[in-house]
């Protein structure tokens, strides 16, 4: 039985509609609903399909409302949710070749069920949202995400995607802690990896162990490698900080481990960085550290020097120094190596405001702790640096 309120649907077989618009719920039970090529079906409402209806749609469906389905087998070529209220699409099983999201700005369109297969997903409007809450969504190209169009999960939901050799973008966010895009490349080319990702915000993981940290979660069935990319938005004033370094930690299950980069490029405004090869499983979370996020305890500050933390540290390749001064002054910077010997001097002069500078891998020749000591005129300051070859 099909509820319409109009009587331009055919009563045989499969169904052809040839109605544009309909204000109430549309309900299939118990047969199968077709939509042909050439129709576009507006339902400003909702569509649910029994366990015995199964809906397949050549032409473009509409729903302002719920998509819901225990059909058989539903087939959706082009699904467009829009409305100013919030929507819910729940197909058991099937799968839907385009979907549109077109809600107002900031309504989001709610994914229910096990999985849900998209070979499309399209972000049509700003500030759209696709959130996943126990549902694994499959996606296999995307189109118009951004810092402001992005999937928002709960680290239930995870967003699976075919790796190739080329990295494939994840477009996961939160609507607390904001948009962090993950990309995620396989290392070999046989054509069968695959991995699923989510990003678990602050407070919502139950294992006291992980923090309240925002952590991501990653399952995977082949070697990797995995990159972060950032945009345009960040909360540092240009006097403080002109590099955004990040640096990754992940979960072994006891501890939380530096996974380490063979990368970091970018600046302020643009860039990315690439961890080494993961094994499957090898880590299941990941966090992320940055500059943004420093413990003031961290900083040591005199009369007049403040020593920020070095990043990455501990680390496998290169690392930096940061520091600044509030008056200028004759400066001295000296790097000595685990056995305690002075390796380098890097600046004997005046200098004022804050100092930012690369250290390459090559002045850290073995594993063990650094020594960094800064000479401000009468003031002295030291640091520990870590090396670990993995």
């Amino acid at each position: 039985m099909i509820n319409y309120p109009l009587k331009s649907v055919l009563p045989f077989g499969f169904f052809v509609l040839f109605t544009t618009s309909l204000w109430c719920q549309l309900t299939v039970n118990g047969t199968s609903l077709f939509i042909d090529s050439t129709t576009h079906l507006n339902v400003d409402a909702n569509i649910f399909i029994d366990k015995n209806g199964s809906l397949i749609s050549k032409g473009i469906l509409a729903v302002s409302g719920k998509v819901e389905s225990n059909g058989i087998n539903d087939q959706i070529d082009n699904l467009q949710i829009f409305g100013d209220l919030s929507g819910n699409i729940n197909l058991l099983n099937g799968n839907i070749k385009h979907l549109f999201l077109l809600k107002s700005p900031t309504v989001h369109t709610f994914l229910n069920g096990g999985s849900l297969e998209v070979s499309n997903l399209h972000f049509v409007n700003k500030y759209t949202f696709l959130t996943l809450n126990d549902t694994d969504i499959d996606i296999a190209n995307l189109s118009n995400f951004s810092e402001v169009n992005y999937i928002v999960t709960n680290g239930k939901g995870l967003v699976g995607r075919n790796l190739s050799l080329h990295p494939v973008i994840f477009p996961v966010g939160s609507a607390f802690s904001g948009y962090y895009p993950i990309s995620i490349a396989s290392v070999t080319n046989n054509g069968n990896e695959y991995a699923k990702v989510g990003f678990i915000e602050s407070g919502n993981y139950t294992d006291k162990n992980l923090g309240d940290d925002p952590i991501w979660q990653i399952e995977n069935n082949g070697p990797i490698q995995f990159s972060m990319r950032w945009g345009n938005e960040n909360n540092l004033h240009s006097d403080v900080l002109d590099l955004k370094q990040l640096r990754l930690y992940g979960w072994n299950g006891t501890d939380w481990i530096s996974v380490g980069f063979d990368s970091l490029r970018g600046n302020i405004n643009a860039g990315f960085l690439k961890t080494r090869v993961l094994l499957p499983n090898e880590f299941k979370f990941y966090k992320l550290e940055s500059i943004l996020r420093v413990d003031l305890s961290n900083i040591l500050k005199l009369n007049n020097i403040e020593l920020l933390p070095s990043f990455p540290n501990p680390f496998s390749g290169s690392t930096s120094l940061n520091f600044k001064l509030h008056k200028e002054s004759l400066v001295t910077v000296q790097l000595f190596s685990p056995n305690g010997q002075l390796i380098n001097e890097f600046k004997n002069k005046y200098l004022d405001g804050y100092h930012f500078e690369n250290l390459p891998e090559d002045l850290f020749p073995v594993s063990g702790f650094y020594s960094l000591r800064f000479i401000v005129g009468e003031e002295v300051v030291q640091t520990k640096l870590l090396k670990i070859n993995y």
